[in-house]
């Protein structure tokens, strides 16, 4: 499993450096500077800008959950951690095409199962522990429950 961990850590890292606007990686940074400040509220408004200018870049879309999270905004900070984890999920999706061009079947496979979990990661994770959901809890439709 650290293996996907590790890919997964290299395509968020690939998004930083390719693809994310220099200037959507700026206000990333500023953000960051405000964050260790500890100017929470500052911080997630930058956080945003970098968001609208790129929606798909990952490491911004967390760290705006993150600060929601810490400002008490739960229901908020879902969004944007559900984006990033479809962000991570379309990507690993994209590299099992290229893994099942080259024929490398169990390895798309392995990419696959992997973008999976990020997709409806409540979903799996009871799956994986052999329990079976009760049916009542409200969910996003990332399979997050909302409660």
């Amino acid at each position: 499993m650290d293996a996907g961990l590790s890919l997964t850590q290299k395509i968020i890292d690939t998004t930083k450096a390719k693809g994310i606007p220099a200037e959507a990686r700026i206000q990333f940074q500023q953000a960051s500077e405000l964050l260790n400040q500890g100017k929470t509220e500052d911080a997630l408004h930058v956080f945003i800008q970098a968001v609208e200018i790129a929606p798909n870049y990952t490491a911004a879309l967390h760290e705006t959950g993150n600060c929601l999270q810490h400002l008490s905004r739960p229901k908020e900070a879902r969004v944007y951690y559900s984006r990033a984890l479809q962000e991570i999920s379309d990507r690993l999706c994209e590299i099992g095409r290229y893994e099942e061009s080259l024929g490398r079947y169990w390895v798309a496979i392995s990419r696959y199962e992997e973008a999976s979990e990020f997709c409806q990661p409540e979903l799996t994770r009871t799956q994986k522990r052999g329990e079976e959901s009760s049916g009542n809890k409200e969910v996003d439709k990332t399979g997050i429950p909302l409660s």
